[in-house]
């Protein structure tokens, strides 16, 4: 294959100095060509600073090279480009070629001229900018065949993302529960799967967590006072783009209780969202190319817990807290009346605001006060058990 020198526009960064050096021109000695100059170079440089831009909202990235094969040196460019977000991400075979489908399809007439490559350039770091930030082409060749061949420099942004459908008022409840490294992509439930799918890659998610919802109102009176209560029903489905499949699914059937309707579905909202907060974490913390999580270990103290029982049923409510990948141990001094437990946690720092959750959720075994809470600690009184 043929040697190509490097070219900045092709890559999508490096473009700032050329365009800065002609501003200084400007305004050192006035020159018209120069203006005709630096707008013929903007024109052509609109991938370069898309790419610039793309990468500058990404905090982690990998460049990787990988080559594409079709009737076409852009049909060829879009094929590479699929093959270097498979190899980054990890994708299956069918997330793979539905992605390269995809790239295919933005492809239009006149895709075998060269200055539609710089167009297609354009539309991919626009289009995918949480995705793909760019890229170069390295080598070009033509098979036996007659098929195109391009060798690929493709910079991959790493970020780990959600995309979550559902409400506004539910995403707003939810994201506090979730790592703070993970980026939160809102999206209300109007969209079709495929759509969906498209737009996860887009936006550089690993994972879309739909939540479908009905909620229905009645009045109750609970001790002479007029409430309402708000029983929400519905079901969150996750689906991992590596595989394109539901690896999560759970229904849900939570009451709420409030003065209005507001408080009431917030009561229930808040009961559902600290539910399933618990298995999204663990999800999250499996994602293989997750550079940026730093796991940490905290470790629970409750005193004086008297029954052993109590400790039984407080393990299989901590599977499902928020914040927590998985329980390492627990340790019972019965003679002591003390509880120890460890914990993993999916994002160092996140033990003081797991401390409140963990008091609500153990509300039906413990009534508990904080005492003391650090990175590493949470020491409870129990005041009741």
């Amino acid at each position: 294959m043929e040697r190509r020198p490097f070219l900045q526009e092709e890559w999508g960064i490096g473009e700032q100095k050329k365009s800065s050096g002609m501003v200084t021109t400007l305004r050192n000695g006035f020159d018209p060509r120069n203006l005709i100059l630096l707008f013929v170079t903007l024109l052509v440089s609109v991938g370069a600073w898309q790419g610039a831009w793309a990468q500058a909202t990404c905090t982690t990235s990998r460049s990787v090279v990988a080559v594409g094969e079709a009737a076409t040196e852009t049909e060829a460019i879009a094929v590479a480009i699929a093959q270097a977000i498979s190899q980054t991400r990890g994708f299956f075979v069918s997330a793979r070629e539905y992605l390269k489908e995809r790239f295919l399809a933005t492809l239009r007439e006149g895709r075998e001229s060269a200055e539609y490559e710089t167009e297609y350039y354009q539309e991919v770091v626009q289009r995918y900018s949480g995705l793909v930030l760019g890229y170069k082409v390295l080598n070009k060749a033509t098979s036996v065949l007659g098929l195109k061949q391009i060798e690929l420099e493709v910079q991959i942004c790493l970020d780990p993302g959600i995309l979550i459908v559902a409400s506004e008022e539910f995403v707003s409840a939810l994201k506090p529960l979730l790592p703070t490294y993970w980026k939160v992509y809102p999206q209300p439930p109007s969209k079709s799967t495929r759509e969906l799918f498209d737009q996860g890659f887009a936006l550089g998610a690993s994972l879309i967590a739909e939540v479908k919802e009905t909620v229905a109102f009645e009045d109750i009176r609970v001790q002479g006072q007029n409430l309402i209560r708000a029983n929400l029903n519905g079901a969150l489905s996750v689906y991992d783009l590596k595989t394109m499949e539901v690896v999560y699914s759970e229904p849900f059937r939570i009451n709420g209780v409030g003065t209005t309707r507001k408080d009431a579905y917030q009561d229930a909202l808040s009961k559902v969202v600290l539910r399933i907060a618990g298995p999204l974490t663990k999800f999250i913390s499996d994602t293989p190319f997750t550079e940026q999580q730093q796991k940490s270990l905290v470790r629970i103290l409750l005193s004086p817990v008297k029954r052993r029982s109590s400790v039984e049923a407080m393990k299989l409510r901590i599977e499902k807290l928020p914040f927590v990948t998985r329980l390492v141990g627990v340790d019972y001094a019965e003679s002591e009346h003390r509880l120890s437990v460890v914990l993993e946690l999916a994002e160092a720092g996140s033990a003081c605001r797991l401390a409140e959750v963990f008091r609500e959720q153990m509300s039906g075994i413990f009534r508990l006060q904080l005492r003391s809470c650090s990175d590493d600690l949470i020491d409870y009184l129990v005041i009741y058990e």
